[in-house]
C-alpha cells in the first residue's frame, strides 16, 4: 500500500470515527452548552427579535416562530415597552416580509401596533445590528433584550454591543440540551461549526 493510500484510508477511518462520536455520544451537547450564551432576562428599553427564515408562501419557519413567540412573551411579561421584529421578504418574493408576518402574529394575540417596530431590509446579522441600533438610538433606547437561537446569540450579542447598545441575551431554544437523537446531535455539531466559522470571520473582518 502506497503512502497516499495509507493517508486516504486513515482519513476515512478518522472521519467515520468522528461521525460516530458526534452522533452516539453527548460530545456535541457539551460543546453546544459551552458555546451558547447564558440568558439574561432583565428590564430593558426594547426587545429585539432577529430574523430567521420565511418559507415559500409567506409562512414563518419553525425557528422564526420560536423567536417571535419568545419576543411576544417577554413583552407580555413586562420586560420592555417596545418590540422590534427583523426580517426581510424572500428573494423571489419580497412581499410579505418576515417582520410583517411577525407583526400580524403579535397583533393577533393582543399586542398594540404602536409598541412594534420593524426592520425589513437587513441581509446579515451585522446589518441587523447597525440598522436596528440606529432605529432605537434615534428614540433614546439603548438597553435591549436580544432574541435569537442559542448558537447564534454569541455572535449577535457582540455585533449589537459593537454599536453601543447594552445587550441582554435571550435564547429562543435550548438545542444543546434538547438534541438527543443521533441526527439531532449531528445537526447540532454542524451548527456549532457554522457559527464558529462565522464568529471567526466577524472578528477577522473587524466587525467587533
Amino acid at each position: 500500500m502506497s503512502t497516499w493510500e495509507r493517508i486516504t484510508r486513515g482519513l476515512g477511518i478518522f472521519t467515520v470515527a468522528l461521525f460516530l462520536l458526534v452522533m452516539l455520544t453527548p460530545l456535541s451537547n457539551l460543546a453546544g452548552q459551552s458555546f451558547a450564551v447564558a440568558p439574561e432576562r432583565k428590564a430593558a428599553d426594547a426587545i429585539v427579535v432577529l430574523a430567521a427564515a420565511l418559507l415559500n408562501g409567506g409562512s414563518l419557519s419553525d425557528e422564526s416562530m420560536r423567536r417571535t413567540i419568545t419576543g411576544i412573551e417577554l413583552y407580555k411579561q413586562g420586560f420592555a415597552p417596545v418590540l422590534v421584529f427583523s426580517g426581510r421578504g424572500r428573494r423571489d418574493k419580497p412581499v410579505p416580509t418576515e417582520a410583517g408576518q411577525r407583526l400580524l402574529m403579535a397583533e393577533a394575540v393582543g399586542m398594540p401596533a404602536e409598541a412594534i417596530l420593524k426592520e425589513e431590509t437587513a441581509n446579515t446579522t451585522r446589518e441587523e445590528a447597525g440598522r436596528i441600533s440606529r432605529l432605537l438610538m434615534h428614540r433614546g433606547l439603548r438597553k435591549i433584550l436580544l432574541v435569537t437561537d442559542s448558537l447564534h446569540l454569541r455572535r449577535a450579542k457582540l455585533a449589537f454591543e459593537s454599536t453601543g447598545l447594552e445587550v441582554f441575551p435571550v435564547p429562543s431554544d435550548n438545542f444543546p440540551t434538547a438534541a438527543t437523537s443521533a441526527w439531532d446531535r449531528l445537526w447540532l455539531a454542524s451548527r456549532i461549526v457554522e457559527e464558529s466559522a462565522a464568529l471567526s470571520y466577524y472578528r477577522l473582518a473587524g466587525y467587533f
